[in-house]
């Protein structure tokens, strides 16, 4: 059975970087408990780009001389090529595996609480 947690995913990483962890290491997923993690996976010096709001230990941050930034906005061409992306690589990745969940328009509060409390990786919103 694969091993799906917190720290099997850190483990694999370091693994995967001789130990030290990611040059750069991008927080997508939008929810704060995932920020830990992501620190514990980037390299001393290294860089965290954080898109949402962020809960973590300060000292992952001081102590090992890491950046990180903040995003919040993109570009329409970034959504027009992330979305040609997937396009092309529908075939190739479970692009259907991102959304966990699907809401109504008229759910979009529920969705959003469903969020903050854990229950929802990623959520779609489909217009009535």
């Amino acid at each position: 059975m694969l091993d799906v947690t917190a720290d099997a995913r850190v483990a694999r990483v370091k693994q995967l970087t001789d130990g030290w962890g990611g040059d750069v290491v991008l927080e997508l997923v939008g929810h704060p408990g995932v920020v830990d993690e992501g620190l514990r996976m980037t390299a001393p010096e290294g860089t965290y780009l954080e898109s949402w709001k962020a809960e973590f230990d300060p000292s992952w941050i001081i102590f090992g001389n890491r950046r990180i930034i903040g995003l919040a906005h993109y570009e329409a061409e970034h959504l027009r090529g992330a979305l040609e992306l997937m396009r092309r690589t529908l075939n190739r990745y479970p692009w259907a595996r991102v959304v966990s969940h699907k809401f109504p328009l008229e759910e979009i509060n529920e969705a959003f609480a469903q969020q903050d409390e854990g229950h929802v990786t990623r959520a779609a919103i489909a217009p009535n």
